[in-house]
């Protein structure tokens, strides 16, 4: 598993040069694949010292709950010697002593617990913030093929709530288990080097508690889920009867829809009040059988007592009870936390497999771009994605001029996207290569090369920011009059001068404040401000009305002068100023041609022209 500690940072980017990048430019992450608690621990790399010293203060906070028996024992020991041994000054000396003694235990809890909490606190904090940062690195890091198969919001929910998950494991491990296993061992040494068959009974009594907890905890929470399940039934039935209304009103049956949901809520209500039932037997149940347990215990050492008195006193058997209430207590602990636990092995296990990915793009130790003039050639190229029978591009072959503008065109499905994918590097070719400006694009850093490239996609993709910072988007230290420019060429200097804080103001969530024209236009300028020097437009026309598709495609227009242009399009009235077309079927280039020649062909550029006319 890969992870980064608290000093660890991206690695440095280097200025493009056309130099290949030194072994040394970039340290691998150390890469490792463990269980969970070894991952957990190595979570907390870089906050282990912190992490032991918070544990140290830990025990010591917690200790007043271990020698608490101690001390009552002690006590009441000095009762037994003031009363039944009548040396009343020796045993009021012995009950002051002992009380000023667990007093300054019990007050050293503040400080030492203060303590703890600084520390812990900022090591377990450290460490989430920094797997969520080794998380958003490795997203970043991992090729699209990865992003394509998973979901956006299971990824989101990785590097929200699985860290988040992990935080709180650390928190219940130092705060359920630790105590809790600390406790128990520190009842048997003390017990077992005292009273070793008092020891022994403790051992033999653990495993009852367990399982009687175990099993009234298991039943009760199996009648809660089942009855969880039957409200939400109930809801979804609720909800499909709130959206039938329009329709059982227009069909004149609110009756019978108001005696189906009637018997629904009726069986919700029966089930409710058998599950109250049974939670109550249970409860109750595991109350008394934990009270029978508590009395077993006080039953022995109270017989040990009246028949060994030599052996045992009265203090040793409220000491010893006292133990195993401490006992008791610690195992419920740790079986009160083992649900959440469980769910935090599991979040690390999901963690584990973005950190664990090996689908990464490889850039390390290829040749930098520096520069490019915008020549491409595609020889025999076949893309397969990973479990499809049939390949996207099959034998694709084509040569691009710099500057030249062309348009791929083709039913669904014929690989037009695909293709740009290619082109953007998202994907390699399977079999063929791709060369731009003659150099093997295989052999290049696409990182350094997408700079000088910019992709005006269908669905246009903003974010929540303001208009100055979408078109800025990860560019720095970018100047006002560079902004109006992009905006100018993008036709969207007018609506945005209109806007209530020009540039500055917020256009909402995915830019849901602008329309779908002035969202593609500033997708456009976006592109405008990279001063690129390859541009691909994705179908980036489809979904506009004709006034929107004019003031994008005169954009356009402007935008593809002196580049070279890829067009992937559905509405083939907005490639006409295409230099060259290109039609794809099943992953193959089958017509090539201007705008004429392809219409004088009467093939499948024709069929589709006059499909849309």
């Amino acid at each position: 598993m890969t992870t980064l500690n608290n000093n660890q940072r991206p690695p440095h980017t280097v200025d493009p040069v056309t130099e290949v990048e030194g072994k040394g430019a970039a340290t691998q992450e150390e890469e490792y694949r463990v269980n969970p608690a070894k991952a957990l621990w190595q979570f907390f790399r870089g906050e282990r010292a912190r992490l032991g010293l918070s544990l140290v203060l830990f025990v010591l906070k917690h200790s007043p709950v271990w020698l608490m028996p101690v001390f009552i024992g002690r006590i009441t020991h000095s009762i037994e010697i003031g009363v039944l041994q009548g040396d009343y000054e020796r045993g009021l000396h012995s009950l002051l002593l002992n009380l000023v003694l667990v007093c300054l235990i019990i007050a050293q809890n503040i400080p030492s617990h203060m303590g703890f909490m600084a520390l812990f606190s900022r090591a377990k904090r450290n460490m989430e913030a920094c797997l969520r940062s080794g998380l958003v690195r490795r997203l970043q890091e991992l090729s699209i093929s990865y992003h394509g198969q998973m979901r956006s919001g299971r990824l989101q929910a990785k590097v929200l709530r699985d860290v988040e998950s992990v935080e709180r494991l650390s928190h219940m491990l130092v705060n359920g288990v630790v105590p809790g296993v600390l406790g128990v061992g520190f009842a048997l040494i003390y017990t077992f080097s005292k009273q070793p068959w008092i020891g022994w009974f403790f051992v033999v009594t653990i495993p009852v508690v367990a399982l009687l907890r175990k099993v009234f905890v298991f039943r009760i929470r199996k009648r809660n889920r089942e009855f969880r399940r039957n409200v939400e039934m109930m809801s979804g039935r609720v909800s499909e009867m709130i959206e039938m209304i329009p329709i059982s009103r227009a069909h004149a049956v609110e009756g019978e829809e108001i005696r189906r949901m009637d018997d629904e809520l009726e069986h919700v209500r029966s089930r409710g009040v058998k599950l109250d039932m049974i939670n109550a037997f249970f409860a109750c149940a595991n109350w008394v059988s934990f009270q029978v347990i508590r009395m077993v215990c006080l039953a022995v050492t109270s017989y040990i007592a009246l028949a060994y008195p030599e052996k045992m006193s009265i203090s040793d058997v409220v000491k010893y009870f006292t133990f195993f209430e401490v006992i008791i207590r610690s195992v419920q602990q740790v079986l009160n936390v083992y649900p959440m636990l469980a769910r935090g092995f599991e979040s690390i296990h999901s963690i584990s497999e973005v950190l664990d990915c090996p689908d990464l793009e490889q850039n390390r130790g290829k040749r930098k771009v520096r520069d490019i003039i915008g020549e491409y050639e595609f020889q025999d190229v076949t893309f397969r994605y990973k479990d499809d029978d049939a390949p996207a591009i099959q034998d694709f072959s084509l040569h691009v001029n710099p500057g030249e503008s062309i348009a791929l065109v083709g039913a669904s499905g014929a690989g037009k996207s695909t293709l740009m994918n290619l082109l953007i590097g998202f994907h390699r070719p399977t079999a063929g290569r791709i060369l731009l400006d003659g150099r093997d694009m295989q052999k290049l850093d696409l990182r350094t090369y997408r700079k000088f490239l910019a992709v005006v996609p269908q669905e246009t993709v903003l974010f929540s920011g303001s208009v100055r910072e979408n078109i800025a988007f990860g560019l720095r230290e970018v100047s006002d009059d560079r902004i109006w420019e992009a905006l100018e060429i993008a036709n969207a200097s007018d609506f945005v001068t209109r806007l209530p804080e020009g540039l500055d103001t917020p256009i909402g969530e995915h830019g849901g404040w602008l329309s779908g024209g002035q969202r593609q236009r500033l997708s456009i300028a976006r592109a405008i401000i990279r001063r690129p020097k390859v541009i691909i437009f994705d179908e980036a026309t489809s979904s506009l009305d004709a006034v929107a598709e004019s003031l994008v495609q005169d954009a356009i227009d402007r935008l593809i002068a002196e580049r070279t242009t890829f067009v992937v399009a559905h509405r083939l009235s907005t490639i006409r100023k295409c230099d060259r077309i290109v039609v794809m079927k099943d992953g193959r280039c089958i017509e090539s041609g201007t705008h004429e020649e392809l219409m004088d062909l009467q093939g499948e550029f024709h069929r589709l022209q006059t499909l849309q006319s």
